[in-house]
């Protein structure tokens, strides 16, 4: 019943056939043959998903993210008209999710570095909750304990305490990871009860988070 040139341009259907005024179903069925949406299995999976994409928009409920095989991303919103006519929406957000794609990439890549390093890292947010932890932190921390399960700075410097000889270290530690006030890198030194020294570096991050590095110092240094 009516379209604008936007439309056109996103589906490269003719004007002319657009005027024409062409039902639900040769509509989506153009789109198909331009490879506008999604390549179904068959055509048995086609008729239901048209089924159901009316259905649902008829709800006010159709909302899908149509990966094409042009690498373009289309979103689709359908949602009911007045007198029993059925709106769609249709948006480009190619771009959108090209940086979200690249943006994951690299939060992955940071993830397999964190994982690889030889440290024992967690960072903290600015309630005191771990948010982030890697393999060497589990290994140094995992005896009789699950580290990942320490939600909160109370809980995972408890467990430290408790591996460790006695230190005010664990007391500034909490204290340090939950004020907003003006804080400095840091560092101590602790002593496992293995007899191991425990190198510790405290580095604020933004937001009022922070990241703790423990690493063991090596025998002929202690």
């Amino acid at each position: 019943m009516l379209f604008n040139p936007a439309l056109t341009d996103l589906t490269s259907l003719a004007f002319e056939f657009l005027s024409e005024r062409p039902s639900l179903f040769e509509f989506f069925n153009r789109l198909r043959e331009n490879q506008v949406v999604p390549e179904p299995k068959n055509s048995a999976a086609w008729r239901a998903q048209l089924a159901e994409l009316a259905a649902s928009s008829n709800d006010g409920a159709y909302c899908a993210t149509w990966s094409l095989a042009n690498s373009l991303t289309y979103q689709v919103r359908g949602r009911p008209h007045p007198d029993g006519a059925l709106a769609f929406l249709f948006e480009d957000i190619s771009a959108e999710i090209s940086v979200t794609q690249k943006f994951q990439s690299k939060l992955d890549r940071f993830e397999a570095i964190i994982h690889n390093l030889d440290q024992a890292l967690a960072i903290f947010d600015a309630t005191g909750r771990i948010t982030l932890s890697n393999s060497a932190y589990y290994a140094l921390w995992s005896n009789g304990h699950d580290p990942h399960h320490a939600g909160s700075i109370i809980e995972a410097s408890r467990h430290w305490q408790s591996s460790c000889q006695p230190t005010p270290v664990w007391g500034d530690l909490r204290d340090y990871v939950t004020t907003d006030e003006a804080r400095e890198k840091w560092s101590a030194t602790v002593r496992l009860n293995s007899g191991d020294l425990l190198h510790c570096v405290v580095t604020p991050l933004p937001d009022i988070a922070t990241m703790l590095c423990f690493q063991l110092v090596p025998t002929r240094q202690q």
